[in-house]
């Protein structure tokens, strides 16, 4: 009688299965579980958008260059303007910071006009939300110059309009282009150029760099040097143009500034 009334008693716990307080513990539990757990995986899926978005477009970058030689037309590679965000018929598909891949179709009949290419390869989305191009720098430019952080720059950089930020790249059939570098960031886009400069210096993940050097084709990452670096490269009497991906969020310092160099050097030469 005893075992009966045992075996009874455990078929009907697993009939009744778990109590009201059970559930809320196991519930409890689980939520507490999920509040330290979820931040920190959305913490760090945040900070590979910037890294994989410079990514994307350096092999955007590439594959326009490649269709340009392929094509022997001019191919273009820009960013937006504000008329055309404003304007719901255009893109409307698109995170609006996406770049736009353009070809000169007619250069006899048409010359200077650019058409959207639709192809599969340039409509695909490069750049991961939130992350944008805040500007578009072509030409050589001396990164120890400290242009950018003067007044005087400062007032060039407030006068230029959106267009001037944001240049588009253009390809030529032979694949050269001129020299550029797309600063991409995940900050607000209410973020100015200016203030990028200033929050660089606090946070080396909040500017990414791609930069194109046009006459070979080579696209490398790069994160802007802060000032302290800055200074150990004059010292050195060093450029830092390392033409190499350097992301590292560890700063420069006098050990490993040349060993830095060094992998520059050897980088370039593998490149031919």
């Amino acid at each position: 009688m005893h075992c009966r009334d045992q075996q009874r008693y455990v078929t009907d716990r697993a009939v009744r299965g778990f109590s009201l307080l059970e559930v809320v513990i196991v519930t409890s539990l689980l939520a507490f579980l999920a509040w330290l757990v979820v931040p920190n995986i959305t913490a760090q899926v945040n900070v590979q958008k910037l890294p994989r978005s410079a990514e994307q477009l350096r092999g955007l970058l590439r594959f326009t260059r490649a269709q340009a030689q392929l094509d022997g037309l001019r191919y273009r590679v820009r960013f937006r303007m504000p008329d055309e965000l404003a304007n719901p018929e255009v893109f409307d598909r698109w995170y609006p910071f996406q770049p736009v891949v353009e070809i000169e179709r007619e250069p006899l009949l048409e010359p200077g006009v650019f058409k959207i290419v639709t192809n599969s390869w340039a409509m695909t989305p490069v750049l991961y939300e939130p992350v944008r191009c805040a500007r578009v720098r072509l030409g050589e430019y001396d990164p120890l110059a400290d242009d950018e952080y003067d007044d005087e720059a400062q007032r060039k950089l407030r006068d230029m309009d959106e267009e001037e930020l944001l240049a588009p790249v253009v390809f030529e059939p032979d694949g050269s282009a001129e020299r550029a570098t797309f600063v991409l960031t995940a900050t607000d886009d209410e973020v100015t150029v200016e203030e990028l400069l200033l929050i660089q210096e606090d946070d080396l993940r909040a500017v990414l760099e791609v930069n194109l050097e046009g006459r070979t084709g080579q696209v490398w990452l790069h994160r802007p040097f802060i000032e302290e670096e800055k200074e150990l490269f004059r010292e050195r009497r060093i450029r830092p143009d390392l033409r190499m991906d350097f992301t590292s969020t560890d700063v420069l310092t006098e050990d490993n500034i040349l060993e830095l160099q060094l992998s520059s050097f050897r980088s370039r030469a593998e490149d031919g």
